[in-house]
């Protein structure tokens, strides 16, 4: 009788072995079902970020920029001429060769170059 405890205490031991990560895949693979595809990048498709980016002038601030571009995906920092600057790299269209980016000085907090698309672009001399 001894024997039969133990064999079934292991059973339920290995039981949980693979239930428990089998539950926690289950649960795991259903929040991403349920968020699939809702990013904000959907909201920006619509809203044409090179028109938007073709509305932003030279020398306006980082919170000026925010007001009419939408967060920007990433952001660059690095020096040229010893001057800190930093990049701005806003979402776009799949098919677009360049996206929306800016150049802005950290010491001034002034926009010194804008590149909308390939076509567009205004840069400080």
């Amino acid at each position: 009788m001894n024997w039969y405890r133990r064999l079934r205490s292991k059973l339920k031991r290995s039981t949980l072995i693979w239930v428990v990560p089998l539950v926690g895949a289950a649960i795991m693979a259903a929040v991403i079902t349920l968020n699939w595809g809702t990013t904000k990048y959907k909201e920006y498709k619509e809203a044409k970020p090179v028109a938007s980016c073709r509305q932003i002038r030279l020398g306006m601030t980082r919170d000026e920029v925010l007001k009419i571009m939408p967060e920007p995906v990433g952001t660059i920092s690095y020096k040229k001429n010893r001057k800190e600057k930093e990049k701005l790299i806003f979402p776009s269209r799949e098919d677009a060769a360049t996206p929306p980016q800016l150049v802005i000085d950290r010491k001034t907090g002034r926009v010194e170059e804008v590149v909308c698309d390939e076509n567009y672009r205004l840069t400080q001399k």
